[in-house]
């Protein structure tokens, strides 16, 4: 910056325009600029984390499942089970028997430290959990 100022000082002798309120206009202007600059800056990096944050927050939701598995009551609504473990489920299948409607929901599950992966599947029964559990098979690392 103070380069360029010195640069522009000689531009100005060198045309005959130099005055120091020409100076202090251009200082004033560079001034006003720079900090417009550094709020676009600080914008785009709060953007950047934000943007970072809630990418590793849905890459870490199946290794979080476990741990919100421990608030699930036999008996609950359905509404009542996706609102504890979210709407990052599939339908895992349905049928109708003579006792009424049976519904089967899946939650992706991991384990950084047993090296698995797996579902959860819930089954209501009219809207109510009737049975849940965990299915999980070992991770395979393909290398060549």
């Amino acid at each position: 910056m103070i380069n360029f100022i010195s640069h522009f000082q000689k531009i100005l002798k060198k045309n005959g325009l130099f005055s120091q309120n020409i100076i202090t206009f251009v200082m004033c202007l560079l001034t006003i600029k720079t900090k417009e600059y550094m709020k676009k800056i600080k914008w785009m990096y709060v953007l950047l984390a934000t943007f970072l944050l809630t990418s590793c927050g849905t890459l870490m939701q199946p290794y979080q499942m476990d741990s919100k598995m421990k608030d699930i009551e036999l008996g609950m609504t359905k509404k009542k089970v996706i609102s504890i473990l979210g709407k990052d489920f599939e339908s895992a299948g349905a049928r109708m028997t003579s006792e009424g409607s049976i519904e089967t929901i899946s939650y992706k599950t991991a384990s950084m430290t047993e090296n698995t992966e797996g579902y959860y599947l819930l089954s209501f029964k009219d809207g109510k959990l009737v049975e849940w559990f965990k299915e999980k098979y070992p991770v395979h690392n393909h290398q060549h």
